[in-house]
């Protein structure tokens, strides 16, 4: 190991700056989640205020520790060895020096890092970067005396951020995870994390050596590792669940209808001429871009039909027809069927989404007060992140939705991330709120 500076009385001791860079990191890490889903009500918001900030701090206290974050001094050595000198001024040693600390009031701190090799007085001689046991480090030391030998350490060292506060911060980002996501989500993707961290933290630690800046890099890379192997772990669970949950029994006159099947709909070119073709051959290249998988599932008319909905015209034809505003035409009546197929295909996504309208007709809207059953004759369009636009802004929980976005044009371009539910799903009022000119409104779907 190389050679540090050996310390001396009145050299300068410093704190690293993951204190102040956990804060900044709180606070903007909450300004960053709240805008994101500045309309989404506010139990949204401030959930994913406390998401955001939760996950800035713990980042800016990590980064804020690395070697090259900028130190402040704090204090300075006042305790040395009685007969052993270094450049005239008394040497520091492990356990038995003392160093003054403006950040901590009370009793002066004791060096609690030094040599392994070098003993003064008995005890480990300190160097540059050892610590006192307040996390401060030492500073400066002398310009042309230099011990080696690896760290070893003589007392117990506090964190410069309590224990406690990481375990609050990972508390209230888990919580709050839970409503903006699932709590499966929440507990998988934390418990991911925290696996993939210590880890990586050992790892670190064996490559590197402790307290590095590559132990630290790799305690990062394992907590976001692991945190979305268990974020995806969540997903598929609740997928699984929502599956269970949305499994029709089988209809009593199900052998009439084996016997008797529903007539295949007219192709979409034909359902919707001018239209048809082009969603077709836009919704195959995306489909097969983003889910090849997904896209080997789906008929040519299945796959056109999603991508007619989320990316043209197609949703301001077929849901004023379903909703019985426009008359519902036999091509309509087939898109309706290739949509409704294509969602079949694709499995169905849980979560809590949002929705944002621009109005709705007052007898509807009237029906949106908390305890009442509703639902919508067309089809009902969320995103998983951002609200469309509009006065009226709904947080959805629900099961069965199916997310569409992979053949939409607008997934990249606007960041879209749309959910669709099918036409008259059932859907709980939970909460209504009327401010500064917006109705927030709270829905959880039912069966």
């Amino acid at each position: 190991m190389t050679a540090l500076q050996a310390a001396r009385v009145d050299d300068p001791i410093a704190h690293t700056a993951s204190k102040s860079w956990m804060i900044v990191g709180l606070i903007g890490g909450a300004i960053l989640g709240a805008a994101t889903v500045a309309t989404g009500g506010l139990a949204l918001v401030v959930a994913s205020a406390a998401v955001g900030a939760c996950a800035a701090g713990g980042l800016g206290e990590v980064l804020g520790s690395m070697s090259w974050a900028p130190r402040h001094v704090t204090g300075m050595l006042t305790e040395g060895s009685p007969n052993v000198y270094v450049n005239s001024r008394k040497a520091i040693r492990a356990h038995l020096s003392l160093g003054k600390c403006d950040e901590h009031s009370g009793s002066p701190k004791r060096v609690a890092e030094g040599s392994i090799k070098i003993y003064i007085n008995n005890y480990p001689a300190a160097r540059l970067g050892d610590k006192l046991t307040c996390s401060a480090e030492i500073f400066a030391g002398s310009p042309n005396v230099f011990f080696g030998g690896t760290k070893v350490q003589t007392d117990e060292i506090s964190p410069e951020v309590p224990g406690w506060v990481n375990w609050v911060m990972l508390g209230v980002g888990t919580a709050a995870l839970a409503v903006i996501a699932t709590p499966a989500i929440a507990v998988l993707s934390t418990a991911g994390a925290l696996l993939g961290g210590t880890g990586g933290n050992w790892a670190g630690g064996w490559l590197f050596g402790e307290g590095s800046d590559g132990q630290k890099w790799s305690m990062l890379f394992g907590s976001l590792i692991g945190g979305g192997i268990g974020m995806k772990g969540g997903a598929k669970f609740d997928a699984v669940r929502a599956a269970r949950l949305s499994a029709e029994p089988v209809a009593p006159d199900a052998a009439v209808s084996a016997i008797n099947p529903v007539k295949p709909a007219m192709p979409l070119e034909e359902a919707m001429p001018g239209w048809g073709e082009a969603w077709i051959k836009n919704g195959r290249e995306y489909a097969e871009l983003r889910d090849p998988y997904l896209s080997s599932k789906l008929t040519d008319d299945q796959v056109g039909a999603l991508y007619g909905y989320t990316t043209n015209e197609g949703y301001t034809m077929l849901n004023p027809a379903l909703r019985g505003t426009e008359p519902m035409t036999p091509g309509l009546e087939a898109y309706s069927q290739h949509l409704s197929e294509a969602m079949d295909v694709l499995p169905p996504t849980s979560g809590t989404f949002v929705r944002g309208v621009r109005s709705l007709p007052p007898e509807v809207l009237d029906q949106h007060v908390p305890g009442n059953i509703v639902s919508d004759p067309g089809y009902f369009s969320t995103d998983m992140v951002k609200p469309f636009k509009g006065k009226i802004q709904m947080q959805v929980e629900g099961y069965s939705g199916k997310q569409i976005d992979f053949v939409s044009e607008f997934k990249d371009i606007n960041l879209e991330n749309e959910v669709l539910f099918k036409p008259n799903t059932k859907f709980e009022v939970i909460d209504r709120v009327e401010s500064h000119g917006f109705i927030h409104i709270k829905l959880k779907e039912v069966q």
